[in-house]
């Protein structure tokens, strides 16, 4: 596993963390399947996602919207910074502001 997101960084920080996840959830739910989250409200997906150490906003935006097809606003550092620098966030926000906030901006289709 830590050899698979070696090229992401910090590799032997995230192995064992989605490891853990991916443990907690087999134990939850007795598989890995996440399309039960389908039929929740985004609200309570990102709550139930958010619960897991390790997992952040972003990372709970990018499974909602890469895995489970959910309108979500990943904010990642470039993100962040980008938007500061165009004036699309205010210049104080903090990173886990700035996703409600931009996904405000640009509400799904």
């Amino acid at each position: 596993m830590i050899e698979a997101i070696r090229p992401a960084g910090l590799a032997n920080q995230k192995g064992p963390r989605i490891q853990a996840v991916l443990r907690q959830i087999s134990a939850e739910r007795g598989s890995l399947d996440l399309g039960f989250l389908r039929e929740m409200p985004a609200e309570q997906v990102q709550g139930w996602l958010l619960r897991f150490n390790g997992v952040g906003l972003k990372t709970a935006s990018i499974v909602m919207q890469f895995s489970l097809g959910i309108p979500a606003f990943p904010v990642d550092t470039h993100i962040y910074r980008v938007s500061g620098r165009i004036g699309l966030r205010p210049e104080k926000m903090t990173a886990d502001q700035a996703h409600p906030h931009l996904a405000g901006l640009f509400p799904p289709e």
